[in-house]
């Protein structure tokens, strides 16, 4: 079946894999194969390598189709996986998880006779909180069984290092340096872990780096590429650098990937103490609240499938609203990663459709260039409980920004809390601006979604239900 001209559209903002392009079309995630690629792609299935992935629950079901478009002789289809989740967006635990998915991705890449060239952040995508490869364009032949692994320097920069540095408590650093591919520099790290180098002239420092990474790139090149490497040096140096390569392939023991495994398997973070880290450990005095606003879901949003629960924290309601409603899926949004990775920890190994994301929901880490995190968790319905009042009142946004983002998220409905009382504390005396009240709200509330029905469910709780404006 030929795929017609026009409806197709390309998904990779940068063509850099040589073996073809993915692109959606008719909701279906392809990927079209270059003719000089098709022969090693095949081979990925007729070896059974693909199949074995597919087994393992490593990569999403990975078929060869019958449709035909340009320039494509081979198009392969891959499952599609909702929501996209970017590394940026991801915990310590996740990370950590992608982590050894890739290093059993590798070690059954390489009983196949194939290598890696790639494995960034970006080629892995989170499905039920379970991490998945789906960059099959990276697999490369290697029958030569090289002692090692192409990938190796990539891993370390986008993985290894920033767990290492969320390990040790620097959270916001390790976050910023999985962000869309600015991978950590090796000479940095180094810098990070040693006083001494500190005093390093940089010159000598990048020599250092290259004279660590020395066997790995040996290992990794074959005589050709050596010699176009020393493509201005006399004969016995390139044959001498070539006679050194083979001495460390005879020496260098075959385990840098359970090396790697070892590695990662031992970092464990050290937990700190965050503000709202531990607001969902506990129902008590939530459960009333939770059990009316279910009952209101129920009565007045029956035709709700997916949510998203911003400020989730844990996902403690987000497991309530799967448990007792008709929505089949929700996304548990925090900026506390903390909390977050508790909750991803506590349902990974279930098949629960509550999807966990880290990012600060009004001023999130995003490139430009991909889809934003409103356009990829949209869903039928939003709900924003007992947290208007901090983004008012203890972070100074506008009512109408607030209310603009949670629109943004919304297909249909929005389930959002009044704190009349704000940053009240049981007991103690009620302190807000004089223009943060009920009739305020209101006004702000009606700009931009029509009211649907709103309650006090507790002393400091009015609840509204609303739809969006068409």
């Amino acid at each position: 079946m030929k795929i017609p001209e026009g409806e197709i559209v390309y998904l990779q903002r940068r063509r850099r894999d040589n073996n073809g392009d993915v692109f959606s079309w008719n909701s279906k995630v392809l990927r079209g194969i270059y003719p000089e690629a098709v022969q090693s792609m095949l081979h990925l299935f007729k070896s059974g390598f693909i199949n074995t992935l597919r087994q393992e629950n490593l990569i999403p079901d990975t078929r060869i189709t019958n449709y035909r478009f340009t320039n494509y002789p081979l198009i392969i289809e891959h499952e599609r996986i909702d929501p996209v989740i970017f590394p940026q967006e991801w915990t310590f635990s996740m990370l950590r998880d992608s982590a050894l998915m890739l290093l059993r991705v590798a070690r059954i890449a390489r009983k196949y006779g194939l290598n890696m060239k790639d494995c960034h952040g970006l080629n892995v995508l989170f499905e039920c909180n379970r991490p998945k490869y789906i960059d099959i364009g990276s697999f490369v032949l290697d029958n030569t069984r090289k002692k090692a692994w192409f990938s190796y320097e990539e891993f370390l920069r986008f993985y290894y290092y920033p767990l290492v540095l969320w390990r040790n408590g620097l959270d916001f650093v390790a976050k910023l340096s999985i962000f869309s591919g600015n991978l950590t520099p090796h000479h940095e790290y180094l810098l990070y872990k040693s006083i001494l180098l500190r005093r390093f002239n940089r010159k000598l420092l990048q020599y250092l780096v290259r004279a660590l990474f020395l066997p790995h790139n040996l290992l990794s090149s074959d005589k050709p590429a050596i010699y176009r490497k020393l493509s201005k040096r006399n004969y016995l140096v390139k044959r001498s650098v070539y006679l050194l390569k083979l001495i460390l392939q005879g020496i260098t023991p075959d385990r840098d990937l359970f090396h790697l495994e070892k590695k990662i398997t031992s970092i464990k973070r050290h937990p700190i103490a965050t503000d709202w880290k531990d607001y969902h450990s506990i129902i008590t005095r939530k459960k009333e609240r939770f059990d009316r606003i279910i009952q209101l879901t129920n009565r007045f949003c029956l035709d709700a499938k997916t949510a998203i629960d911003v400020g989730g924290n844990q996902g403690l309601f987000s497991r309530l609203l799967l448990e007792r409603t008709r929505i089949r899926q929700v996304i548990c949004q925090d900026s506390d990663e903390q909390a977050i990775d508790i909750g991803y920890n506590k349902n990974k190994k279930t098949h629960d459709r509550i999807i966990f994301v880290n990012y600060n929901f009004m001023a999130p880490i995003v490139k430009t260039t991909y889809p934003l995190p409103w356009e990829r968790f949209k869903s039928d319905m939003v709900f924003a409980l007992a947290l208007l009042h901090h983004l008012t009142l203890s972070q100074g946004y506008h009512i109408d920004h607030v209310l603009q983002e949670i629109g943004r998220y919304s297909k249909k409905y929005v389930c959002i809390e009044f704190m009349p009382k704000g940053l009240w504390i049981r007991g103690g005396q009620v302190n807000i601006p004089t223009w943060y009240n009920l009739a305020w709200f209101e006004e702000h509330f009606s700009k931009y979604f029509h009211l649907i029905h709103s309650e006090q469910i507790g002393e400091n709780y009015i609840v509204f239900l609303g739809k969006i404006m068409q």
